[in-house]
C-alpha cells in the first residue's frame, strides 16, 4: 500500500466531490464549498492518494493564532485502514511547520474517536439549526435597531476585521474579505448611536454566519434583517451549544434543531473566544 498526500487545487476540486458526497452521505454537491476553502488557503487542502487513486480529502485554514481543520472525509470503501489518521497527522504537521500549534474542529460522532486519539479535547459543542418553514418578516423603521443596520462593502473591511478579531480570537481577514466579495448586498452590520460597529451578520445563500453582536438586541435586529433576504434553500445556522441566548433567539424565529456535534481543540486553547458574542460560526470547516 502506497499512501501519499497531494495538494488539492481549484482545478482538481471536482475529483474530491464524489469522495465527499459518499463519505458524508450528502444529497448535494460539496464542490463549491471546497472550492471556497481552497481559495481561502490554497496550500492547505489535500487528497489522500492510495496507489494513485484519491480516496480521502481534508484541509485547514490557518488564522493568526490558530487554525480550523475541516471537511475531513475518507471514502467508505477504504475506511478503517488508518487513512484518516494519516491525513490528520499530515495536517497537524503542515500547521506546525508554519508555526501554528493550535487547531480546532467540529467533530461528527464517527470522527470523534479518531480526533481524541490524536490529542484533540472537547471544549464545547455546536448545534445546527434550520429554518424549515419560511416566515414573513417586515423590517420596521425605528424599532429593534433596524435603522442602524447598513450593508457592508469592501471599504468597511478594516473596521470589520478590527471588530471581529478580539471576539473570534484571531484575525480572519481573508474569510471576511471573501464574503464581502462573493456576497455583495448580503453582509450587514449595525452601529451604536455613537457610530461604533456593534455587530454584523453574513446572509449566505443557504446559511447565516458568521454572526457576531455585542448585545442580544443587536443580534436580534441583525437576524430579523437578514431573514428578509431571499435564500436558495432554507437557511441553516451553526451555534455553540453553550450559547443559550443564541439558541433561544433562533427558536423564537422558528429555527429547528438538526444535529449536535463536538467542538474540539488541539494544542493550546488560547486565545479564548468571546463566545457570548459569537451567535453563529461561518461554517464547520472554518469557524
Amino acid at each position: 500500500m502506497t499512501i501519499v498526500m497531494q495538494p488539492i487545487t481549484l482545478e482538481s476540486v471536482s475529483i474530491a466531490d464524489p469522495i465527499l458526497i459518499e463519505a458524508y452521505n450528502s444529497d448535494h454537491s460539496l464542490q463549491e464549498e471546497l472550492k471556497f476553502y481552497v481559495r481561502l488557503q490554497p496550500d492547505g487542502w489535500f487528497f489522500v492518494v492510495d496507489n494513485g487513486i484519491p480516496v480521502g480529502v481534508g484541509g485547514a485554514v490557518k488564522y493568526s493564532e490558530f487554525a480550523y481543520i475541516g471537511l475531513v472525509a475518507v471514502s467508505p470503501s477504504v475506511q478503517r485502514r488508518g487513512m484518516g489518521g494519516m491525513l490528520m497527522e499530515h495536517l497537524i504537521g503542515w500547521l506546525e511547520k508554519r508555526d501554528c500549534f493550535s487547531a480546532r474542529l467540529v467533530a461528527t460522532q464517527s470522527g470523534e474517536g479518531l480526533y481524541r486519539k490524536i490529542g484533540f479535547i472537547e471544549d464545547d459543542g455546536t448545534v445546527s439549526y434550520r429554518l424549515e418553514q419560511p416566515i414573513e418578516i417586515r423590517p420596521k423603521g425605528g424599532r429593534g435597531g433596524e435603522e442602524r443596520i447598513f450593508i457592508l462593502h469592501d471599504t468597511d473591511l478594516d473596521e470589520l476585521v478590527a471588530f471581529d478579531t478580539p471576539i473570534f480570537g484571531a484575525n480572519r481577514r481573508v474569510v471576511l474579505a471573501a464574503y464581502l466579495t462573493d456576497l455583495p448586498g448580503r453582509c450587514f452590520a449595525i452601529r451604536a448611536g455613537n457610530g461604533r460597529m456593534t455587530g454584523y451578520i453574513v446572509a449566505q445563500h443557504d446559511a447565516l454566519g458568521p454572526w457576531i453582536a455585542q448585545t442580544p438586541a443587536d443580534a436580534e435586529a441583525l437576524l430579523v434583517h437578514s431573514l428578509t433576504q431571499p435564500f436558495e434553500q432554507a437557511p441553516g445556522v451553526r451555534v455553540y451549544t453553550s450559547h443559550t441566548a443564541a439558541i433561544n433567539l433562533l427558536k423564537k424565529y422558528g429555527f429547528s434543531e438538526r444535529r449536535v456535534f463536538k467542538h474540539m481543540f488541539y494544542g493550546s486553547r488560547e486565545p479564548l473566544q468571546q463566545k457570548g458574542k459569537l451567535y453563529a460560526l461561518a461554517t464547520a470547516a472554518i469557524g
